[in-house]
């Protein structure tokens, strides 16, 4: 599993759904299933604001039959439609570029199967 995470603003686009509650799942494009992780919990002056950060976390759920370059081609051009500049995958900070996102992606697909 790849963890990635991207602002809020590019939400909708990925899911392409204006309501996603925790958990959604989503097959996309290269087989892989992408689903929205908890949403963020800030908490200023002992009271807690459900939508204060602007970071959101996905679960990138990659099977032996994902086609890894359809499914980062797909996430890229997602990400560039929202001008999205850099997101963190698996808490490493990655330039979004159709090359840095296949990196990343291959590189925590290598780093979990050992």
């Amino acid at each position: 599993m790849v963890e990635i995470e991207f602002p809020i603003y590019a939400l909708t686009g990925l899911f392409e759904s204006t309501k996603i509650p925790t958990g959604t799942r989503r097959e996309v494009p290269g087989s892989a299933i992408i689903e929205l992780g908890p949403m963020p919990v800030e908490q200023r002056d002992n009271r807690f604001a459900y939508d204060a950060a602007p970071i959101l976390t996905m679960f990138v759920h990659i099977g032996s039959d994902v086609a890894v370059g359809l499914f980062t081609a797909w996430l890229y051009d997602k990400l560039k439609t929202a001008k999205v500049r850099r997101i963190k995958i698996n808490r490493r900070s990655i330039e979004v570029t159709p090359e840095g996102i296949l990196k990343a992606v291959e590189e925590s697909i290598e780093v979990g199967e050992q």
